[in-house]
């Protein structure tokens, strides 16, 4: 349903950075953090509809590498009941930096963290945060004007480099699969001050790596620092289809820099060229789609392949082991999960959203299936990510299973099981989101 109601805009952040002492997330280190490189943000942007009021829409923007399902639906929920607007008007987008705190109840080793660890309270502030920044953000409504557009950037780099055999491992494969695509959402106040961006791009937030003990935003960090010192607004960023994706740069202050001043570059290249206009569109959706997993391995594969995660990635295999054991003494190995696809269009911005890691090819078969719909007298900005309102489990296309490799079929073991991802989804189930995306944005687009 389209609009023409007056658009009011408001943005707030809240830190959130955690105290040394806490372990880190992402990579498993043999220090927790120690140092604090850059602060933590989750940011809040409200918007809402005057022929509507009642039905605000929020955009949360965290530097978490990202929290479960179950987790994401309380920190929603606070912010829901905050705004006094339906769930599916609040959208939570992970910035997926491996530099951020841990917040789970289980440590790495699968034992149950104390109630008053670190992490434990860390993640109990996190509802908190997000509807201290919701109210703030609503209080500070404005008339604003929106714009899009989209720009190149070249700081993202395929990680599943191949070897001889064609096997794929944790490296840099040029070669790949990568969304080059920058899509930013402009938003001014009516007297055309620049009051918010929201930079859609898909990067790892690996930058630094595991013999880093401080916590960073990563590149994300880097790339909000180039839009605010140049816009004076505030930028929040969601993450785009990264699952495979990791930064050209890494390792150093000096890489941290190029890729912000890169990415943040190509951001600011498409802040310049967006057109403003009035509210004419401000919708969401939502769509359910049923995962189906591979068929869980026969008990004598399970313990083969849990010795090969334990001995290559030195992580605990256990958990996983017994829930497979469970799982087969009740004849159950052919499992599904269900996953929420989140979408949100503002004027020409269509992001469609799911709470996962896609690979960079699903974006490119998304924008590729919704061509036609960029086009006529607005033309569409269309985008698909992950990392929304929720991050465990990679998503690949059929192509890259031949592959193999961590995402594909080590992942589970290591910690998809904490969302129930036994084992990884089917071959074809990319193409299925990728198609049921494609409906949602379809959808939005009437």
């Amino acid at each position: 349903m389209l609009t023409t109601g007056e658009l009011l805009a408001g943005v707030a952040r809240v830190d959130i950075t955690p105290p040394v002492g806490i372990e880190l997330f992402g990579y498993h280190r043999s220090s927790p953090m120690t140092d604090v490189h850059d602060p933590l943000w989750l940011t809040a942007l409200a918007l809402v509809d005057e022929h509507t009021p009642s039905y605000p829409c929020l955009l949360l923007a965290i530097d978490n590498v990202g929290l479960g399902w179950k987790a994401t639906l309380a920190l929603r929920a606070a912010v829901a009941a905050t705004a006094r607007t339906p769930l599916e008007r609040v959208a939570v987008y992970y910035s997926h930096t491996h530099a951020g705190p841990d917040s789970e109840v289980l440590d790495w080793y699968a034992h149950e963290r104390p109630v008053n660890s670190p992490e434990r309270l860390y993640g109990a502030m996190l509802p908190q945060w997000a509807a201290s920044a919701a109210r703030l953000a609503l209080q500070r409504l404005t008339r604003a004007r929106v714009g899009c557009s989209t720009a190149t950037s070249i700081t993202g780099v395929n990680g599943r480099e191949r070897g001889n055999d064609g096997r794929a491992f944790p490296g840099v494969n040029p070669a790949g699969p990568v969304d080059q695509q920058v899509t930013v959402l402009r938003i001014d106040t009516a007297d055309q001050r620049p009051l918010a961006t929201v930079v859609h791009y898909g990067v790892h937030g690996t930058v630094f790596k595991s013999d880093n003990f401080a916590c960073s935003a990563d590149v994300t960090g880097a790339v909000r620092n180039v839009i605010e010192s140049a816009t004076g607004g505030i930028c929040l960023f969601a993450q785009g289809a990264a699952g495979d994706v990791n930064p050209r740069w890494r390792g150093d202050e000096a890489a941290l820099k190029r890729c912000g001043c890169e990415l943040g570059g190509a951001a600011l290249q498409a802040f310049a060229t967006a057109e403003m206009h009035p509210l004419y569109a401000l919708t969401t959706a939502v769509e359910r789609v049923t995962l189906r997993l591979s068929p869980l391995p026969d008990e004598a594969t399970a313990v083969q392949l849990a010795e090969e995660v334990s001995r290559i990635w030195e992580a605990p295999t256990e958990p996983w082991l017994d829930l497979v054991r469970h799982k087969l003494a009740a004849n159950e190995r052919h499992l599904t999960l269900v996953r929420e696809l989140h979408a949100v269009r503002v004027n020409e911005f269509v992001r469609v959203g799911i709470p996962m890691e896609p690979f960079a090819e699903l974006s490119l078969a998304f924008r590729e299936r919704t061509a036609s719909l960029a086009t006529g007298e607005h033309p569409l900005c269309l985008c698909f990510g992950g990392y929304t309102n929720g991050t465990p489990g990679y998503l690949a296309m059929a192509d890259e299973y031949r592959a193999g490799g961590y995402e594909i079929e080590w992942m589970p073991v290591v910690y998809g099981y904490y969302e129930g991802l036994l084992a990884p989804p089917v071959p074809e189930t990319g193409d299925e989101v990728v198609a049921a995306a494609v409906r949602l944005a379809t959808h939005l687009c009437r």
